[in-house]
Order: structure tokens, then C-alpha cells, then sequence
């Protein structure tokens, strides 16, 4: 056993108030009340805190007969089903609130410190316990019975309160680590942003060009490559388009909000790459392997994201890449879902274009792939392309809107220096995110390494020795387990308050035995709601779990086996009506 030998251990239940027992509460909440009571669910405990932002409310009645999960302030909370071991401290923010059939209720003696208590359901020894005992993986819930039974370690109460405030404090420094780490991605991505700005408007290499001098004849030379490369390639599926852009001309593009350096100049994406080619806009048939297909989904931040591939097969890819077979240091570009991502084919790649992806093909030597995708990540140039985009849902582009697409050209030296210099500075990022992530990781494992310190009674090993006093004799953990039982005898003994019950329209009076349902329904004579029968029955309002399964199993067997009752439309307050059979109404 990992505890101290100064400290004794008990069952959650033997350590619990015995006037209000661990339990859960709604089983079937039913419509939202606008002005009923507030029922926390497990998504209301948000990292182990409260989310009070969207809590259903119950009606009053449901609210009542939930009476002994109401919320009083001073509890510990714990997610039992769904994501179990969610755990927080209740407070008067909550108080008068009611929890669901997800959520346990522990109300601890007076003589316990519930900050030590929720620490410790949080540490590696508590979840690990708890996970055994909920099944594991499989079985996503924690049984009431179960949750009693958990074994809790007892250091005297002043040590418990030591060893809350250490972790209080430690782990209050430990979340404002986290948060700083996990705005770092943000940061960075605005640096990338900024980097990206500074690039394609020349502030970027502002000082390079007060040494470097480059004529600028890029837009013609790229036109003389084109009038070249059609001759090259006679039979190619986009000569002819590529000379009537030829022919066309430079468009003039009069941009008088952002101003370039002297030797730079505005083009048409078109008109500064050797052609842009739409896909086949039709959904390809996959296969298990074969050739990958890019689809929209497939590229994000200037990459490839090779995880989820589609593959086609080499047939389909012939038929899909007719038009121009995509090839390494082609760039891929989506003009939807979303639109304005793009990534350049990597060497020894084979890729095929999906849905709604274009293939543009720069002419390396004048304007090269790379400076081209620094110029479409620019955030500045897709806020410029937003004014092409069509749609009143998603946004997209138009085939022949990409084409038109304004980038802002440089001398081939500078693009050059461009590319050399974002590559740097992206390192230089990628390098911090990755030192952030690993920073992260260990401060998130930091958490489980501080609590199970705590309770292997590391935290507090100084203070039990400066403090032996406060850990002996009637200080002792013995003797505050002990006190805890006295109290809980006594209070066995007091008699009980009586329940006040609410009176259900069941034809007669509540059974003091249980009986079964299908014999309730026929004293009642008329159909019940869920709830309704359940008091016919015999059960108590506060029933535990096991009668609850009891009267489930019941009804199933009603339902299934035996065919004695039917369930009736769901009513508007959303529970399940049962009625007799009409076999049993003869009888």
C-alpha cells in the first residue's frame, strides 16, 4: 500500500454523511423547463470544473421526486456514466441544483476535507481505482455500489488540509504553465501570418534590395516560355489554352492599396504560371490501394495531410488526369470546402486531382512553385481573392476566377531570397511549436506525477516531521476514523424524519410491498407514466440502484416475456406511458 504508516484508509461510504447517501439523480429528465430547476449532466464538468453556461432545467414535480440528489453546496460531484471520473466541488453557485442519473452525489462527514477527497478520486490511485471498477474501457460507468466501496486514504484531517493547499497551489501553477503553452500555436500561427505579409509585399527583404538590383522582365519571359513550350508539346490537351491566354495579353491590375517595391509588379495568377487546370468534377470510384486522390480535405497550411486517403485505381487516374497528369512540383489548390488551400506535389509522388482541386503549373526557372504557395498563403492576398468568391452557404471560387487571381511578382534573385528567408523563419517556428508541444506534454503528465506524490504523503514528508503532534494521539488518522464511526452510530440510532410523498393519481393507494408492475397497472386501472408506476409498484421515491434494476428487469420482462403490458406514445412531458395488454385487460 503506497500510503504513510500514520495514515488509516476507509470505504468512501463509511467516510460519507449517513443522512444523505451517495447516490444519483434524474434517471429521465424529460422536455427542458424554461423556468424549472437547474439539473447539472456530465457535460456541465468541463476539465474537472463547472460549465455552467447551457444547464437544462426539470420540472418542479421531476425536482421533487429527485429530492434526495438536490444539490446543498457542500458535495463532491462525479461523472458515473459517459466519461466517468470527472469530479468537482459543489458550491453556492449549484446549491438548490439537481444532478442526473450521470452524476453522483458524495456528501462527506463534517470531519473530512472534501479538497482532499476530490484530489485524490483525480490522482493515478483514485482513476486507476475507479477504472477497474467501472469495467475499463468497455464499459463506460461507474456502479453506485462500486463508487461506496472505494477505498479512500485517511491521513489525520490537518494533514489532509496540508496537503490540499500544497496542491492548490502547485497545481494552480501547473494550469498557468498550460495555459501559456497552449497559446503558443496562436502566436506562432500570427507570426507565420506576419511573415507571410512582410514577404510577398517586399518589407521582407527591404534591406537585400538596397544591395541587390535585379531587372524585372519576368511576365515576358514567361510568355515567350509558353509560345516555346507549345511548340515542344503540339499534342498536349492545353496548347490551345495556353496560347489564347498568350494572345489575350497581360491584364493591367491598378491596385492602389497595397504598394510594391519599383521592380515588382502585379499579375493574374494565369498569367505567371504555364497553365492552371480544373479537375474532373465528378466523384471517382475508390479502391483499397492504388493511386492517392487529393481531395479538398487533404490539404491544409501550405501541406499535404496524408491521413484518410482515397486511392483510384491507374484506369480511373488515365481518365481523371487526361487533361494533364499532375506532376512533382505541380501545386494542387482548392477553390472549395474550403477554398484557397494549396500544397506543391512532392518529388516521386503520383497524385490524382479530386473534387473541386485545381492543378496550376508554374515555369520554375522565372516563378517558382515555392514563392507561388507563399504568395496564396499570404492572409492579405486571400482577403483580396475573397471579393471573386460566389455562394451564399459556402463559399467558393469559379473555375475561371482562379485564373484571374492577383499575386504580386518580383525579380526571380528576390523570389529567390523570398523563399530563403520564409524557410528560415518557418524552421525557426516549426522549432518553438515543437519544443512548445514536447513543454506541454510534460507539464500535462506533471499533474499525475504532483497528486501521487500528495498521496503517497511526499508533499507533506517535512510537515509530519515538524508536526508530530498534530498526527498522534486524539490528532491521529485512528482516532478521526474512529470519531467518524461514533458519529455515524449515533446518528443510526436517531429515528428517521418522515418523507413527505407526492401524491400520484394511481387509483389507489401506494403499496407498502413491491409488487410487480403489470399488477400495479391493473390496481390502478389506467395507464401510468414511468414514474407513476414505479411508486404503484411499491418503490420508494429514493429507490437505490439495485431496486432500480429490479423495477427495470420487471417491466422488461412484462414488456418482452410475459406480453402482460404495452408502452404507450412517449407524453409531452416526455416520459414512457404503460398500459395493460389487452389480453390481461380481459382477464
Amino acid at each position: 500500500m503506497f500510503y504513510q504508516p500514520s495514515w488509516s484508509s476507509a470505504k468512501l461510504d463509511e467516510l460519507n454523511e449517513i443522512t444523505q447517501p451517495i447516490c444519483y439523480g434524474v434517471l429521465k429528465p424529460g422536455p427542458e423547463i424554461f423556468d424549472g430547476v437547474p439539473m447539472l449532466r456530465v457535460k456541465d464538468i468541463s476539465s474537472n470544473k463547472l460549465d455552467l453556461s447551457d444547464v437544462l432545467k426539470i420540472s418542479n414535480t421531476l425536482d421533487a421526486e429527485y429530492s434526495r440528489s438536490k444539490i446543498l453546496g457542500t458535495e463532491i460531484l462525479i461523472s458515473v456514466q459517459g466519461t466517468v471520473g470527472r469530479v468537482v466541488l459543489a458550491d453556492s453557485r449549484v446549491q438548490n441544483f439537481n444532478i442526473s442519473r450521470t452524476i453522483a452525489k458524495i456528501t462527506l462527514n463534517k470531519n473530512m476535507c472534501r479538497r482532499f477527497v476530490r484530489y485524490y478520486m483525480l490522482s493515478p490511485y483514485g482513476s486507476n481505482s475507479m477504472g477497474e471498477q467501472s469495467g475499463g474501457t468497455t464499459r463506460a460507468s461507474l456502479n453506485i455500489g462500486d463508487l461506496r466501496d472505494l477505498v479512500i486514504p485517511l491521513p489525520p484531517l490537518a494533514e489532509q488540509k496540508v496537503i490540499a493547499d500544497k496542491l492548490d497551489t502547485l497545481l494552480a501553477q501547473v494550469e498557468s504553465t498550460k495555459a501559456r503553452l497552449e497559446r503558443i500555436p496562436d502566436i506562432l500561427k500570427r507570426f507565420r501570418q506576419s511573415v507571410l505579409a512582410a514577404a510577398v509585399s517586399g518589407k521582407l527583404t527591404e534591406e537585400w534590395r538596397e544591395e541587390n538590383e535585379f531587372p524585372n522582365s519576368v511576365l515576358h519571359d514567361i510568355r515567350s516560355e509558353k509560345v516555346l513550350w507549345a511548340r515542344e508539346n503540339p499534342d498536349h490537351n492545353e496548347v490551345k489554352r495556353v496560347l489564347k491566354r498568350v494572345k489575350d495579353g497581360l491584364n493591367a491590375i491598378n491596385n492602389k492599396v497595397e504598394v510594391l517595391p519599383e521592380t515588382w509588379s502585379w499579375s493574374q495568377l494565369e498569367d505567371c504560371v504555364l497553365m492552371i487546370v480544373d479537375c474532373h468534377n465528378k466523384t471517382a470510384t475508390y479502391t483499397e490501394e492504388g493511386n492517392p486522390l487529393i481531395r479538398t480535405s487533404n490539404i491544409r497550411d501550405g501541406k499535404f495531410n496524408w491521413e484518410n486517403l482515397r486511392y483510384v485505381s491507374d484506369e480511373t487516374y488515365e481518365y481523371w488526369s487526361r487533361r494533364c497528369p499532375p506532376e512533382p512540383g505541380d501545386i494542387i489548390f482548392t477553390r472549395e470546402a474550403p477554398m484557397g488551400e494549396a500544397a506543391i506535389i512532392p518529388p516521386k509522388h503520383k497524385l490524382c486531382l479530386g473534387q473541386r482541386t485545381m492543378l496550376i503549373r508554374p515555369v520554375e526557372k522565372y516563378v517558382s512553385a515555392k514563392f507561388i504557395l507563399i504568395s496564396l498563403m499570404d492572409p492579405n492576398f486571400r482577403k483580396r481573392s475573397e471579393e471573386l468568391a460566389v455562394g451564399t452557404g459556402v463559399k467558393h471560387y469559379r473555375v475561371g476566377d482562379v485564373s484571374n487571381l492577383e499575386i504580386a511578382i518580383p525579380p526571380a534573385e528576390e523570389q529567390a531570397e523570398i523563399v530563403r528567408q520564409v524557410d528560415e523563419l518557418f524552421a525557426f517556428a516549426d522549432s518553438i511549436e515543437q519544443k512548445a508541444a514536447a513543454a506541454l506534454e510534460r507539464v500535462n503528465n506533471l499533474t499525475q506525477s504532483i497528486l501521487a506524490k500528495a498521496f503517497r504523503g511526499e508533499l507533506t514528508a517535512d510537515w509530519r516531521a515538524a508536526n508530530p503532534e498534530l498526527i498522534s494521539g486524539e490528532n491521529s488518522a485512528a482516532a478521526l476514523l474512529e470519531k467518524i464511526k461514533v458519529e455515524r452510530e449515533v446518528m443510526k440510532k436517531q429515528p428517521k424524519p418522515k418523507r413527505s410523498t407526492i401524491k400520484k393519481k394511481t387509483g389507489s393507494h401506494m403499496s407498502k410491498q413491491i409488487i410487480k408492475v403489470v399488477d400495479a397497472l391493473k390496481e390502478a386501472g389506467e395507464p401510468l407514466s414511468g414514474h407513476q408506476l414505479l411508486a404503484a409498484a411499491g418503490y420508494p421515491s429514493d429507490s437505490g440502484t439495485e431496486q432500480l434494476e429490479q423495477f427495470f428487469l420487471d417491466i422488461r420482462k412484462a414488456l418482452i416475456s410475459e406480453k402482460s403490458i404495452v408502452k404507450l406514445q412517449r407524453g409531452d412531458d416526455g416520459q414512457d406511458w404503460f398500459a395493460l395488454a389487452q389480453k390481461s385487460a380481459k382477464e
